[in-house]
C-alpha cells in the first residue's frame, strides 16, 4: 500500500552575519494519508573553514510519530556531516525514547470452562543508524543531478531479536533550486524492497540572490530518517 505524505519544513538561521560557524533550527511536520502523522525538531551547526573547501555540521533532534491506533512513539537522533564541493558524507544515529506500545487487544473467551486466547498487537521502536556517502554529478544554476548510497541497521530486542540491515540508493534532481525531485529505493533483511518519491518546493527566505557553492551546501536540508522505524509484534497467550 502506498502511503502519501505531505511534509512541511523549515530551515531556519538566525545568525547569518557569521562567517565560520552557522547554527540553524530545523522544523518539519508530516501528514499522512492513513490519518497518521510525525514531526521532527532538531538543532545543530555548521562550520565552513576559510582553509579548505568542506562544511562540517553536527545535529541533535527530537523525532515524534502518532500512528493510528492513538499509541506514539518518542526518540532522539543525533548526526555528523562533511559536505564538500562534489562529495558528501553523513553518519546518523536513533535511539528511542519510549521502546513499545500496545496497539490493538483481542480476547477470545467464549470458550466452555473458562478456556480464552488473548492476542495483542505491539508496535516497537527500533534503535539503529545510516550511513551515506554522495556525489553531485550535475551542478548548475539551473540543474542539480544528486545520488547517494549507503547502508543501515536497526535493530529490536522487544519479546524477541529482530534484525533489519540493508542498503539504500538515492537520487536527486534540483531545477533551478526551487523544485526538486527525488527517489529513494531501500532492501533490507525485515522490510525487503520498498521504493518512495517525492517532489519538493522550495521557498527560500532572506537568501542572498546569488549564491556560490558554499552557500548552497549550508542551506541545504539535513539528510536523515525523518519517520521513525516501527516494527509490529504480536504475542498470544492461552490457558489450555
Amino acid at each position: 500500500m502506498l502511503v502519501g505524505n505531505d511534509k512541511l519544513e523549515g530551515l531556519i538561521f538566525p545568525f547569518t552575519s557569521q562567517k565560520t560557524v552557522f547554527p540553524f533550527l530545523d522544523l518539519r511536520g508530516h501528514v499522512f494519508n492513513n490519518g497518521e502523522s510525525a514531526a521532527n525538531a532538531g538543532i545543530g551547526l555548521r562550520i565552513a573553514p576559510s582553509t579548505i573547501d568542506v562544511l562540517f555540521g553536527a545535529n541533535v533532534y527530537y523525532d515524534y510519530r502518532f500512528i493510528r491506533s492513538g499509541a506514539s512513539f518518542n526518540q532522539m537522533g543525533c548526526g555528523v556531516e562533511l559536505l564538500g564541493n562534489r562529495l558528501d558524507f553523513r553518519l546518523n544515529g536513533y535511539i528511542p525514547i519510549n521502546t513499545h506500545k500496545t496497539l490493538h487487544t483481542d480476547l477470545y473467551d467464549d470458550y466452555t470452562d473458562g478456556y480464552y486466547i488473548l492476542h495483542k498487537k505491539y508496535g516497537s521502536s527500533m534503535r539503529g543508524g545510516n550511513a551515506e556517502l554522495g556525489c553531485s554529478f550535475i551542478k548548475s544554476k539551473i540543474v542539480d543531478l544528486y545520488s547517494a548510497i549507503g547502508p543501515y541497521y536497526f535493530t529490536d530486542h522487544f519479546l524477541r531479536n529482530r534484525h533489519a540491515f540493508g542498503g539504500q540508493f538515492r537520487l536527486a534532481l534540483t531545477l533551478a533550486k526551487y523544485l526538486s525531485l527525488e527517489g529513494l529505493v531501500t532492501r533490507d533483511s525485515l522490510f525487503k524492497t520498498r521504493a518512495q518519491a517525492q517532489a519538493t518546493l522550495s521557498l527560500p527566505i532572506g537568501c542572498k540572490k546569488e549564491q556560490t557553492n558554499k552557500d548552497k551546501r549550508l542551506s541545504q536540508p539535513i539528510k536523515r530518517y525523518e519517520i521513525i522505524v516501527l516494527d509490529n509484534v504480536n504475542q498470544w497467550k492461552w490457558n489450555y
